[in-house]
């Protein structure tokens, strides 16, 4: 009779179960299958835990089935394993986000977001980014990362309008700071004038603009007026200020000097205020 012994054979090595795992998780990966290959990642890291390449791709399966908690653990080993993982980090970050830990998430993402290449994780760290900043009010840096990827990405839609609405929340936001401790200053004039401007309320933007140059000389800064010549006549008390804009010969409005006359006549091609 043959014993058991005979017919035993020897358990596969760490290494050989790894590399069987690894096969059937690429595999299931093709079949575009990654709830059979998350198990199969698992057990390559329960074999070993600090292989940087099971745990990634652990990570990263779990965050895109919506698993962000168990997500984190092994986004967060692999990152401090190899800190060159800027997809991962900033993977993790969202994750981080998505469950609370807003600290680490910010330092994550912040991080992550110079050194990442692809588009599109970019776009979405940058985003994060965005609406974090945007929270605690720190607009300045909302606008710093909307701005860098304004300049990758200078046709991407949703970068643009996140742009737009930034910049016209700071905009808004030295607005109302403005009219705080300045409410019927020359520069408060200055800003309700270019907010008409805008507008195409052109009338009552010159009113506006000729308060600001009663109140000071000559306090402007840039915007451009056409067709306007001669009616910016103001006489401020005994003197007449002249904007540092002129009508050239070309038909154009070019910056030149301010200039204040005590009752001198002036020349047709300047524009006065």
């Amino acid at each position: 009779m043959l014993s058991f012994r005979a017919f035993s054979q020897p358990a596969p090595s760490p290494q050989s179960q790894i590399e069987s795992h690894n096969r059937q998780a690429q595999a299931f990966l093709s079949e575009n299958r990654p709830d059979l290959a998350i198990p199969e990642f698992r057990a390559i890291v329960t074999l070993d835990r600090n292989n940087v390449d099971a745990l990634g791709n652990l990570g990263v399966l779990l965050f895109f089935q919506g698993d962000y908690a168990d997500a984190v653990p092994p986004l967060r080993a692999a990152v401090r394993l190899r800190p060159t993982l800027w997809k991962p980090q900033a993977l993790l970050g969202m994750a981080e986000k998505r469950t609370g830990d807003y600290k680490s998430a910010h330092a994550n993402l912040a991080k992550a977001f110079p050194n990442l290449k692809e588009e599109k994780v970019k776009i979405e760290t940058g985003m994060e980014l965005i609406e974090m900043y945007s929270g605690t009010g720190e607009l300045d840096k909302a606008a710093s990362i909307a701005d860098a990827l304004s300049g990758l990405y200078s046709t991407n839609p949703d970068v643009l309008y996140t742009s737009y609405r930034i910049h016209s929340d700071l905009a808004a936001e030295a607005m109302l700071s403005l009219s705080m401790v300045a409410p019927k200053s020359a520069r408060m004039r200055q800003v309700m004038a270019h907010e008409l401007a805008r507008k195409g309320e052109t009338a009552a933007a010159i009113r506006n603009y000729r308060e600001a140059l009663k109140l000071v000389l000559c306090l402007i800064n840039n915007f451009t007026i056409t067709g306007m010549d001669s009616i910016f006549a103001v006489p401020c008390g005994t003197w007449r200020i002249r904007c540092p804009f002129r009508l050239s010969n070309d038909g154009r409005w070019r910056r030149g000097l301010p200039l204040v006359t005590r009752h001198r006549r002036w020349s047709s091609d300047h524009a006065w205020c």
